[in-house]
């Protein structure tokens, strides 16, 4: 079901909740990517992106704010686009991460039409600073023809760009992007079984990059209910018994760190994540029904913005 305006109502109440950057992970921090889709190049096109960190209350958003990628060097940007579009908002799945390549299925309710098809101007972007990120007032937002009231009926937004055309003049930047960045890890070594267990403990470590931060967890599993949980870090891997303990020792102990106790029941994940997925087709239409879903770029890859 499609709707042509959001009703206003309660929009004083919920004003005081903007502005908001989505992906948090993006406020104050230069994103690790950056992208020409939708608004910086000229293939005609269907764009969604899914936001599952929006604070969970009525948001009353009149405008959507984009900033452009940081150069190597600063430079100025006179270009212009001319964006010939039109956009949707609505309920989003149930997670962020529950996005469909059937792009229908990335809205969970009522549709609006935020944003009936008009030209919307964007440019000249001005200067870079440097560092850093950049600033979401480089011309480049969309007001929409009236306040859409969000109601978080599910935890995530949605919004739809369809671009019918858009034409350029002179230098314009790319648009500032993130995505997660993970490296691998490589577990040595046998744990113990715990009292109270029937697996061994085991240790896990990783390390992303999310949009300009540095992620890095320590976590174990099948441990002692309540018990202390130490770290230890070394350089090298000496793979020795020491007395006292049933499996070898793997880290020469350069470092020891108390972790805390451990839950008496699994505790929530609260990993620092990127909470936006992006879908997007290519064919060059703007009806397509199917979206493209990479590996590196969909899940937790997206365009920082600013709901104002």
């Amino acid at each position: 079901m499609r709707s042509a305006l959001a009703i206003p109502f309660l929009a004083s109440a919920a004003a005081a909740q903007l502005p908001f950057i989505s992906p948090t992970t993006a406020n104050g921090a230069e994103a690790s990517s950056n992208n020409i889709f939708p608004f910086a190049n000229t293939t005609i096109r269907r764009y969604q992106q899914i936001h599952g960190d929006l604070p969970q209350t009525i948001l009353s958003v009149s405008r959507l704010a984009f900033r452009f990628n940081t150069p190597t060097a600063v430079t100025t940007y006179t270009g212009t686009r001319a964006i010939d579009m039109e956009m949707d908002m609505g309920n989003g799945p149930a997670s962020y991460a529950d996005y469909s390549r059937t792009m229908s299925n990335n809205f969970s309710g009522p549709i609006t039409t935020v944003v009936a098809r008009r030209i919307v101007n964007w440019g000249p972007q001005g200067t870079s600073v440097s560092p850093g990120p950049q600033s979401f007032a480089t011309n480049m937002d969309i007001t929409l023809d009236a306040p859409y009231l969000w109601i978080p009926i599910s935890p995530t937004l949605t919004w739809e760009a369809r671009i019918f055309g858009n034409p350029a003049t002179g230098t314009f930047a790319v648009l500032d992007a993130g995505s997660i960045t993970t490296a691998s890890a490589t577990t040595v070594g046998t744990g113990c079984v715990c009292t109270g267990r029937t697996t061994a403990q085991t240790a896990s470590i990783s390390v992303a990059d999310m949009q300009g931060y540095l992620g890095f967890a320590i976590g174990t599993t099948n441990g002692t209910p309540s018990s202390q949980v130490y770290s230890a870090i070394g350089f090298s891997n000496p793979n020795l018994p020491i007395p006292g303990l049933c499996a070898n020792s793997h880290t020469d102990l350069t470092f020891l760190i108390a972790n805390g106790v451990t839950s008496a029941v699994p505790a929530a994940n609260t990993t620092r994540v990127a909470q936006v997925s992006r879908m997007f087709d290519s064919s060059g239409t703007t009806t397509s029904t199917d979206g493209l879903v990479f590996t590196t770029s969909t899940l937790g890859y997206g365009l920082p913005v600013e709901f104002n």
